[in-house]
């Protein structure tokens, strides 16, 4: 079967970016009802297939052309994390339950193997014949693709878990946890290769280039470690604003003089592309930041919250809202050429096909877009 977003990120470096152009004005082609909401997972697309996984232990096999849903399997507990699909085998992560992870034949819906007693509440990852994961007590552990078997088990630092989903650049598997503490491991046997600290902790996906992996941290700060050596190759810290420029609704936190002091900000894990790396916050900002030297290109407001990574396109960055808005920036001057209103908070990563865009959306609705021919440059439903 052909994988066109066979992971979360799209690829195994979680980049979350795509060469191709997906134009804006968008129309919405179809929505689904998937009976329940989602958490931070990404949708998977293979082949003619779209695969969304929801917090009722349910993953819905859905057309692409149509949106009518073809099959259904039913895993009883709550996917956090996104699934992986290799070689045949659907493999999802359990967020609590007796098993944590959990493997089926897709084409039959047959299980395989189930394994595991520690929940994993965050994306899989696939390493030739091994399924490489992160455990909430803070465990990297392998297991055979075909029959679940645990080839090795690490666990980095004792005193956290892990909630980011790993990335893996070829033979070097990184993984982060919850104290920011980021940790290269070889897949092969979980023997380790560095360490570096992140500064704070990292509860999003890791996002890489062949020479960079890029940690966002919940106190509004990315940074950039040479993939080889761990070192530090750049580092960007939102700076401070002064109070009262954060309102309420913009989760702003009332002080005796009647302002506002500035919240805590979370980012989301990183969108990266030849040039930029591109992430929003919890702030209501989306930026855009030169992917060799930290520095920024642009910021744009979106609003609201942006708590799900921001896809990039070749020449549109897409990012949705907790205020339920989906908006198109362009992706050299971060200005708004397009946006439009769902029925529920986007808080799940995005999938892309060659010319579609998937957004999960609260309450349980999948939607995918596509470009309009026909439209304007803005939409606001």
């Amino acid at each position: 079967m052909h994988s066109v977003w066979p992971v979360e990120g799209g690829d195994a470096l979680r980049s979350n970016a795509v060469s191709r152009q997906v134009a804006p004005p968008l129309q919405l082609r179809w929505k689904f009802n998937a009976q329940a909401g989602f958490g931070r997972v990404s949708p998977l697309v293979l082949g003619d297939a779209v695969l969304v996984a929801n917090r009722k232990g349910e993953v819905h096999a859905i057309d692409l052309e149509s949106g009518k849903r073809f099959g259904r399997d039913t895993f009883g507990e709550s996917i956090e994390g996104t699934p992986v699909y290799a070689d045949g085998v659907l493999v999802v992560p359990i967020a609590w339950g007796g098993r944590a992870v959990r493997a089926s034949d897709l084409l039959t819906g047959a299980r395989l193997w189930r394994t595991g007693d520690i929940p994993v509440s965050s994306g899989l990852t696939v390493w030739g014949d091994f399924v490489l994961a992160g455990d909430v007590e803070g465990y990297v552990r392998a297991w055979r693709l075909q029959d679940g078997e645990e080839v090795w088990s690490v666990q980095p630092d004792e005193r956290s878990g892990i909630h980011s989903t790993p990335v893996l650049i070829g033979d070097i598997l990184v993984v982060a946890n919850d104290l920011g503490k980021v940790t290269a491991l070889n897949p092969a046997d979980g023997s380790f290769f560095w360490s570096a600290d992140a500064g704070a902790p990292v509860q999003v996906s890791l996002a890489a280039t062949e020479d960079m992996v890029f940690a966002a941290t919940t106190r509004g700060s990315i940074r950039a470690f040479d993939v080889r050596t761990g070192f530090l190759r750049w580092a960007y810290d939102l700076t401070d604003k002064e109070e009262g420029e954060y309102p309420a609704e913009r989760g702003g936190l009332s002080t005796p003089g009647g302002g506002f002091a500035p919240p805590q900000r979370y980012l989301t894990a990183p969108a990266v592309g030849e040039r930029d790396v591109v992430f929003g916050a919890s702030d209501g900002i989306v930026r855009s930041l030169d992917i060799e030297t930290g520095s920024l290109n642009w910021e744009a407001d979106a609003l609201d919250a942006v708590s799900a990574p921001p896809v990039i396109t070749a020449g549109t960055v897409y990012a949705g809202t907790m205020g339920a808005r989906l908006i198109g920036f362009d992706r050299n001057d971060g200005s708004r050429i397009w946006d439009t209103e769902l029925d529920g908070r986007i808080k799940s990563a995005f999938a892309l096909t060659e010319s579609r865009l998937i957004v999960l959306a609260e309450p349980r609705h999948v939607y995918v877009y596509e470009p309009d021919p026909g439209g304007d440059e803005t939409e606001d439903e």
